[in-house]
């Protein structure tokens, strides 16, 4: 293996702790009792993640790891009898009936079926947003087939963010790995063997629909302007004041042994600004050893400004053998009630009663304990929203009272001008066949070049650059002129279709 010697030498080292990490991360969003495996089980192992892994993001966290463990070849080095297929294309963009036989084939005779899917590099990217939630169609076609051919099917998942699992009630066990680094797939295989314990927990919510998530009705929004009238109402902060349940809440995460929480007790006064410590009593009532993230939220019970039902104040990880029981201290700091002024531009207490509740998730609560803050505000500024305020600003009227002022009108697209995009200009003849020269020219050979995840960032980056830059940045091969007299003319000309 090249590289310097000093790198060399700890390879080994390093990797293991890379692959500890990455068991660590893991989360256990998902199981009726089929995991951990047994060491006699044989195992489909299915799609081409277990051969090719998506392990890192695209873009500028791309890194040359110095070696990267498959899952397919960690089942190998572990003795467990493996039957492998390929169940789909490695970018899952086109549908093949002969792979998805052989994948239901191989499925139907094993013990158990543990199938890779997740976002392959083209689908999320740094440079491009994702167009929609949703796994590619051949990975959601893949997971049904094989739980169909096999009811203990596994689903191991590698992507960067939340993905739609229309099949989840459909599958024994759903396992997040994220993206898990050069030894992802040695710390898949410990987790399902429970040779390591899943410690990850959501560090998100993974909403059931599309249209479960706060700005899905005004996301993209126009051309040249977003609206987040969602406010302070994302993620879990909204499906836990009144949106609907998610399919995996934010902190959720399964272990392979049971923790149970209780005795919760706080202060019950507390000075505004002054920070405080909860405590919980953790008790390990399985027979494994295993982990708990202990979480707790703060709900303000004062009715002056308008706030989510709960938000996460501090969390504190604890681990336990069997039977052992410890009392758990979470430190909250001097802003666990405090909100952000926008008339004194600083943050400020409300004064009165506030709960916190503390769990294993932002809806697995297990107790609570009631907490007075004196000294705080009893009055809130102009600006500041008050608690009667609509959590979502949905009509303009609520919207512009978020904003302090009228909703500004979208710069519109036309007429053009040097600020105007590759693909806005584009929407003319003369403005495509501009954007394509440049195309061609400018970034086609790196395109052509770069690995699908890349090329598509490239791309992406592309279509969206402003003309302007593009002048700046072409050392003189694109003049002004050239630009300007692209600009009149795509201006003269009539919207293509």
């Amino acid at each position: 293996m090249g590289g310097p010697s000093h790198l060399r030498d700890h390879d080994d080292e390093h990797d293991a702790l890379a692959r500890r990490v990455a068991a660590e991360g893991t989360v256990l969003l998902a199981n009726s009792g089929v995991l951990p495996l047994r060491p006699e089980t044989t195992v489909a192992l299915i799609g081409p993640f277990a051969e090719t892994p998506r392990y890192q993001g695209a873009g500028s966290s791309l890194v040359n790891a110095r070696r990267v463990t498959t899952a397919r070849a960690a089942f190998a080095d572990k003795g467990i009898d493996v039957r492998y297929a390929q169940g789909c294309t490695p970018e899952a963009d086109r549908r093949s009936p002969q792979l998805l036989a052989e994948a239901v084939a191989t499925a139907r005779d094993a013990d158990v079926a543990v199938v890779m899917v997740g976002l392959p590099g083209r689908h999320e990217s740094e440079g491009f947003d994702r167009e929609g939630l949703a796994l590619p169609p051949a990975h959601d076609e893949l997971v049904r087939a094989v739980a169909a051919a096999n009811p203990l099917t596994v689903v191991a998942l590698s992507n960067g963010a939340p993905v739609l699992m229309p099949w989840r009630e459909d599958v024994a066990a759903i396992v997040e790995s994220y993206l898990g680094g050069q030894a992802g797939g040695g710390a898949l295989v410990d987790v399902l063997l429970g040779d390591v314990e899943p410690g990850g927990r959501l560090a998100e919510s993974f909403p059931a629909a599309t249209s479960d998530v706060a700005a899905d009705p005004f996301f993209p929004g126009q051309p040249r302007q977003v609206e987040h009238r969602e406010g302070l109402f994302v993620g879990y902060r909204h499906h836990v004041s009144g949106g609907p349940e998610p399919a995996f809440p934010f902190g959720h995460g399964l272990s392979y042994t049971r923790i149970e929480l209780s005795d919760v007790s706080a202060p019950t006064t507390v000075g505004a600004g002054e920070p405080l410590t909860v405590e919980v009593t953790a008790t390990n009532v399985g027979d494994r050893p295993g982990s708990e993230v202990v979480q707790v939220y703060r709900r303000d019970l004062t009715g002056l400004v308008l706030r989510p039902e709960r938000e996460l104040v501090g969390f504190a990880k604890v681990r336990l053998e069997p039977g052992d029981s410890t009392r758990v201290r979470v430190e909250l700091t001097d802003r666990a009630f405090a909100y952000w002024d926008v008339d004194e531009a600083g943050w400020r207490t409300p004064e009165g009663e506030h709960e916190l509740l503390v769990g294993r998730s932002s809806v697995d609560i297990a107790g609570e304990a009631r907490v007075r803050v004196t000294g705080g505000v009893t009055a809130v500024g102009p600006r500041t929203e008050r608690a009667d305020a609509p959590p979502i600003a949905a009509s303009d009227e609520a919207f512009a009272a978020r904003l302090g002022g009228a909703v500004p009108t979208p710069t519109p697209v036309r007429p053009f001008t040097r600020d105007s995009t590759f693909d806005e200009i584009a929407t003319t003849r003369v403005g495509r066949a501009f954007r394509d020269i440049v195309r061609k020219v400018a970034v086609g050979p790196q395109i052509a070049a770069a690995e699908p995840g890349m090329a598509d960032m490239i791309e992406r980056n592309f279509a969206e650059l402003p003309l302007r830059a593009a002048v700046r940045i072409g050392a003189g091969m694109l003049p002004w002129r050239v630009v300007d007299g692209v600009v009149r003319l795509a201006n003269l000309t009539r919207r293509r279709g």
